[in-house]
């Protein structure tokens, strides 16, 4: 995870996760590019169409079936389990199918698996789908998944954080067995795996067969792009036969080459707040994104359960997401996402401020007097509430969340100073639990385990043990409780504060009409139903 906390989105959703910290400033585009390096590639990215100056549309290379475009990075691998950059994972969904996928509801829909059974507490059995083949013909089997699971598990891997607690596999022609490290009822959630045919993807120069609905081509002469899959398990195929392949020197490019219709659809988590708007089509995408305030409970007024209380009431999280995050985010009423019904019906966390009842918990905590700057201290006057609030200065969304979050507090009478510090430093700071309060965003992966977040020891939760939580959280996984009494747990421990969750977007070229409703797991979802313009040869036919 990024120090955005995890595993990073599916998308590089992983590698990095167990230990990266809130979002880094530009996250996996390739960087910025010197003038001269944009304009070796300018005839790349745009062919000979000069550019327009104005607010004219291209219409010359809208996307239709038989041209679709979309960006990749060429320096990068093409093997899913060696690639780094989003653009290379995002290109992956097309061409590699996984065992399930999650849906926009956070539940697992089937793939290439047909069933996953729990044989034991610690033991699944995914059983394949029959007839499913690879783009050559071959069938896939069980011992294609086990190789797979092999090298999504090594370091190289954005997949191995996400893996973690899953320590085996075992197949036949038909069935993978994975064996789990502990009790997890959602651990299937975590075989959103790409599988790629044995022998295929040794090395990173390894471009591996897969099953998906595209296969990699590349040639001198007839260039590089991805084929239809014809073999594809699926018959809802999509209505786009070739998707070419080109190269971008900046984030910048890309968004302008969708605004005039020189590539067709393009993912960002928006970690860093980029673009800021588009003058394309586009849509959100729900993340899994929690962006919480971490508390440093070794502080004795921080210690207090009804100043911690008191803090939560006094923000307004509809207003942060609106304002700090511009519209891109939702208000969390607990620490889970409110998108997996199961979460919904569990929390009840309030979205909206209470001054009211975070002013009342704060007299309850010994807080009853104010000084000329209104900040309140207690009734013996050696305690005072005023706090540092660690932020991630390289990252504007950061910040502005700060800024707002100081305004709120300051009208309970809760002083707040920020402090920024470079993503390392603030990355450092708060695994060594060096902080009063901090600002944070993780990552949750699919199984819905945010424990992380609340135990001692783990980099992300400095003080002393949430006894009740931590209980609570492993009778859930026991098997006997449940969601709703951890969640209860947790709202009376209070050891962080969930604010919003976090959204990424897809844009496309206004020639293409579609209804995106994709997840992080799959960002091709339903291309079946996307409707590119018509060839101007396919429209005389």
């Amino acid at each position: 995870m990024k120090f955005q906390f995890r595993p990073y989105i599916k998308m590089i959703s992983s590698l990095l996760a167990a230990l990266l910290l809130l979002m880094t400033a530009a996250g996996c585009s390739e960087g910025e590019s010197s003038l001269s390096e944009r304009e070796a590639l300018r005839e790349e990215l745009y062919g000979t169409v000069e550019l327009p100056t104005g607010d004219e549309e291209v219409t010359q290379y809208d996307a239709t079936t038989s041209n679709f475009t979309i960006a990749y990075s060429k320096s990068d691998a093409i093997n899913p389990y060696f690639c780094t950059s989003a653009l290379n994972m995002v290109m992956g969904d097309l061409m590699y199918d996984s065992l399930l996928t999650v849906n926009s509801e956070f539940e697992a829909d089937m793939v290439i698996a047909q069933s996953v059974t729990q044989l034991s507490g610690r033991i699944y059995q995914v059983t394949l789908r029959s007839g499913v083949v690879f783009s050559d013909g071959t069938p896939v089997t069980g011992h294609d998944v086990k190789y797979s699971f092999e090298l999504a598990k090594l370091d190289t891997s954005r997949f191995k954080p996400q893996l973690a607690s899953i320590t085996s596999c075992v197949s036949t022609d038909t069935t993978a067995t994975f064996r789990i490290e502990k009790l997890d009822p959602r651990a299937y959630m975590l075989l959103d795996f790409p599988i790629v045919k044995q022998g295929s993807a040794d090395t990173k120069d390894h471009i591996p067969i897969g099953s998906g609905r595209f296969y990699y081509h590349s040639d001198p002469e007839t260039g590089t792009y991805l084929l239809r899959n014809e073999r594809w398990y699926n018959p809802n195929i999509p209505t786009v036969n070739r998707i070419s392949l080109v190269t971008m020197p900046t984030v910048e490019s890309i968004i302008h080459s969708i605004e005039i219709g020189t590539v067709s659809y393009y993912f960002t988590d928006l970690r860093d707040g980029y673009p800021s708007r588009v003058n394309s089509n586009y849509a959100m995408v729900d993340l899994n994104n929690l962006v919480y305030l971490g508390i440093n409970t070794h502080d004795p007024r921080l210690q207090n359960s009804d100043v911690r209380h008191a803090i939560s009431y006094a923000l307004n999280r509809e207003e942060l997401a609106s304002s700090a995050f511009s519209g891109r985010a939702y208000a969390a009423t607990g620490p889970l996402t409110t998108s997996w019904p199961e979460a919904a019906a569990a929390q009840y966390g309030s979205t909206l401020s209470s001054e009211p009842t975070a002013i009342s918990s704060l007299i309850t905590a010994g807080y009853v007097n104010q000084d000329d700057n209104y900040i309140r201290y207690s009734a013996n006057g050696t305690s005072r509430l005023s706090f540092d609030l660690l932020v991630n200065g390289d990252n504007d969304l950061q910040v502005a969340a700060a800024q707002s979050i100081a305004q709120q507090l300051r009208k309970v009478g809760i002083s707040i100073k920020i402090s920024q510090a470079g993503y390392a430093d603030f990355r450092a700071r708060v695994a060594a639990g060096n902080y009063q309060l901090y600002l944070g965003e993780y990552a949750l992966l699919n199984n819905m385990d945010f424990s992380m977040l609340f135990t001692p020891g783990k980099g992300y939760y400095a003080g002393p043990t949430p006894t009740d939580t931590i209980n609570a959280y492993n009778n859930y996984i026991a098997g006997n409780a449940e969601l709703s009494d951890v969640m209860a747990s947790f709202e009376s421990d209070l050891p962080f504060i969930p604010l919003c969750y976090r959204l990424g977007m897809v844009c496309y070229t206004r020639s293409l009409n579609a209804n995106m409703d994709v997840t992080e797991s799959d960002f091709f979802l339903n291309m079946h139903l996307w409707q590119p313009t018509l060839a101007q040869a396919e429209k005389q036919e």
